[in-house]
């Protein structure tokens, strides 16, 4: 559709598009689609222009401007690849419109025998107009019958002209010195009629001035005003939801593809380790390889055993244990990679590890190291350090389990580490990875997904029905304005199925206020929006757009802490990250109301959604003072 600059929409809601546009009503836009119906062979409004012939697009762009009975036609080639008839019923259509409306028509054409309907005809050759005159006229000038002899004539002069001498020919000099007198008189013209606008809009008791200072007459001019601009705006936001509605398959994606993101981040970020599995080298007793380690009532069960058994009783086998026969084994497993880590037991752990109870403070340095368990991690791979964290704590709970046994009036606090977390010994309420990933990808994926708009912009530019739009009235911020709401359906699908997936698969639920987390991730898609319409207003091509924006996107995930806190990045740095990012307080926003109930009276949250909607106001002003820079050029 780029040739004819028309929307791949139904013929007839490119009528009513347009239509409004130039502020027609209803019943004349439906009136005056007759015209241009009959003789432009349009028989069936209903087609979408995406399956007509190239022929029948030009048909369609000729109609859309015919539709509002201009003043002023300009034509380049309007009946390139339409057949002779059809294109002898426009000709006699345009001719009544100059007789019955007083439309001037200007067309350039390169059929010659067409331009003997003109009152005026100009030749250009390389740049240069070279005949101007009616067309009878100038056969009688040059001879001939056809205007394609006069034509040739005319260029084979202007050829033999360049060839002798590189000074005009006399022809030339009298057409340069009728042009610059015509330029001088028009000159002279328009300044005379400016000074005289100027008098007269100098004095004060002026009948015109009077009624432009009246607030009544004013006011009515801007509510009409402001009544076109809301008719442009509805139109254009009409016309991006039926594009998406002609693509089943883009509203499809918007939405699916949210959905399998939300699965595939709930279920691979942010979890503990499972799986992993370490080597065991018990020097303490045999804890029966190959059946499993049972439970055994009796006392005399190895000690190691039964932390050994604790550990792999856990409903998300975190940890996987490995029996080697040695030390030296289970050291060399590590070393080719085959396990994270290993745990020895030294000989007669058990007993030991009684005495050192029964002895407590008596107890002896063999004693003391008989009964130390020796972890040997891979420390070069960060997930070990989940593993320590988890035998530390399955480690201790053994211990209590054992001392329980042996004593079970004994206070427990008395081989408890005496530090207190969270008022209790628990990790029932232990904040996971997941806590601290998912609540704030929430904005980044809704922030990822609703920079679409930059791509409709830009495509909409290189058709050239951004400028035709333009051409019937619409401004830069009424588009913007049709963008920012016609993405809102679409945005608000994506984060109820982004707010649904977390609720369903996330296993866990929202402490604090919905609408606050609803609220700062629907401002972020806007900031998303915005700056997808300044990228695609400064730049001109869809790949440039595309490269521009992959690059805002990178650096936006990469410096706004969801991979890692940014609290981890250098000073200097972090304030970038935290204040020219524009998701970075978002995200930050989203993690407290989430998982700590804050409400938007605390500073980071009012700060959050007071930046997002500064965001929002500020590249919408950068594109629009840009758009303008570029049209004053």
């Amino acid at each position: 559709m780029r040739d004819a600059a028309l929307y791949p929409l139904k013929i007839r809601e490119i009528f009513q598009y347009f239509g409004k546009l130039l502020g027609l009503t209803d019943l004349e836009i439906l009136t005056r689609s007759k015209e241009p119906k009959l003789v432009l062979d349009l028989n069936d409004l209903g087609p979408c222009v995406s399956s007509l012939s190239g022929g029948q697009r030009r048909r369609v762009s000729l109609g859309v401007a015919l539709i509002n009975h201009p003043k002023l036609l300009v034509l380049d080639e309007p009946t390139v690849g339409i057949d002779p008839l059809l294109r002898e019923s426009i000709w006699d259509y345009l001719c009544s419109l100059t007789a019955t409306k007083g439309t001037t028509i200007i067309v350039t054409t390169h059929y010659t025998e067409e331009a003997r309907r003109f009152n005026k005809i100009g030749i250009m050759r390389k740049g240069r107009l070279i005949g101007d005159d009616s067309p009878n006229n100038l056969i009688h000038m040059h001879g001939g019958n056809r205007l394609d002899d006069v034509l040739l004539n005319l260029c084979k002069i202007n050829d033999e002209s360049n060839m002798n001498s590189f000074e005009p020919i006399a022809s030339y000099k009298k057409l340069d010195d009728k042009l610059n007198t015509d330029s001088l008189k028009t000159v002279e013209l328009i300044s005379y009629k400016k000074l005289e606008y100027s008098k007269c809009f100098s004095k004060n008791d002026n009948e015109f001035v009077s009624r432009k200072d009246n607030p009544k007459e004013r006011l009515v001019r801007q509510l009409a005003q402001f009544s076109g601009s809301l008719t442009k705006i509805k139109a254009l936001t009409k016309r991006n939801l039926l594009m998406s509605y002609r693509i089943p398959s883009y509203i499809l994606m918007a939405l699916l593809l949210p959905l399998i993101h939300s699965i595939i981040i709930l279920y691979t970020w942010g979890r503990d380790p499972v799986g992993q599995i370490l080597a065991v080298s018990n020097q303490d007793g045999i804890c029966h390889p190959g059946v499993g380690l049972s439970i055994r009532a009796r006392f005399e069960y190895p000690w190691s055993c039964g932390f050994l058994e604790d550990v792999m009783n856990d409903a998300e086998q975190k940890i996987i244990l490995k029996v080697y026969e040695s030390k030296e084994a289970a050291r060399h497993s590590v070393e080719i990679g085959d396990t994270l880590g290993f745990i020895h037991f030294p000989r007669n752990f058990s007993q030991h590890n009684f005495n050192r109870l029964v002895l407590h403070r008596f107890a002896t340095s063999e004693t003391l190291a008989g009964s130390t368990v020796q972890i040997s991690l891979d420390m070069t791979n960060k997930i070990t350090t989940f593993l320590l964290e988890t035998l530390q704590g399955k480690y201790s709970k053994f211990m209590e389990k054992m001392v329980s046994r042996i004593n079970a009036h004994m206070d427990l606090r008395q081989i408890r580490t005496p530090l207190r977390f969270n008022n209790d010994n628990s990790t029932s309420d232990r904040g996971e990875w997941k806590d601290y990933f998912l609540p704030g990808n929430i904005p980044l994926m809704i922030f990822f997904y609703s920079v679409g708009c930059s791509l409709a912009l830009i495509q909409d530019k290189e058709d050239g029905t951004l400028k035709r739009s333009q051409a019937c009235g619409v401004e830069l911020w009424h588009v913007y304005v049709s963008y920012y709401l016609s993405e809102v359906l679409i945005m608000l699908g994506q984060i109820g199925i982004v707010f649904m997936s977390r609720f369903l698969f996330g296993e866990y639920t929202n402490k604090g206020s919905f609408w606050l987390c609803f609220v700062i991730a629907f401002l972020s898609g806007w900031v998303a929006i915005s700056t997808g319409l300044l990228v695609a207003t400064v730049l001109s091509r869809s790949m440039e757009v595309i490269m521009v924006m992959g690059l805002v996107m990178l650096t936006t995930v990469y410096s706004c802490g969801f991979s890692w806190p940014l609290d981890s990045v250098t000073k200097p740095y972090r304030w970038i990250c935290m204040y020219l990012n524009p998701i970075s307080p978002p995200m930050m926003a989203t993690r407290r109301v989430w998982n700590s109930a804050w409400g938007i009276e605390h500073p980071i949250i009012f700060g959050a959604l007071l930046g997002s909607i500064t965001w929002i106001i500020f590249l919408t002003s950068v594109g629009l003072i840009v758009e303008r820079r570029q049209r004053n050029k």
